[in-house]
């Protein structure tokens, strides 16, 4: 899957800045800018593609959704990566902290 340019701004900065949480109409005005007519549930949509994109439906998913904020890019990504090379797909529980 190819990432468009709004959802390689989203790996970027979700990268840069892991584990901090954004809230959806931040991210709005990161993406598009503050005074963008864009509805914040577009964000929803970039989110599943880069998510779709970084798991191809297998790997640990390295997006959380922070429950009536946004979502953060989680601090033991490559942590839950590497488990879940050694385990196998299917055993894996993602993040120290149960996150």
């Amino acid at each position: 899957m190819r990432l468009g340019s709004a959802e390689f701004q989203l790996l970027e900065l979700f990268m840069s800045y892991q584990g901090v949480v954004f809230y959806r109409d931040q991210l709005v005005a990161i993406l598009w800018g503050a005074e963008a007519d864009v509805d914040e549930r577009t964000v929803d949509q970039k989110i599943a593609r880069l998510r779709r994109a970084l798991t191809h439906g297998r790997t640990p998913d390295p997006i959380r959704s922070v429950r009536g904020k946004g979502y953060k890019f989680s601090e033991h990504a490559e942590q839950d990566y590497v488990r879940w090379l050694e385990r196998g797909p299917g055993k894996l529980r993602l993040g120290a902290s149960g996150t």
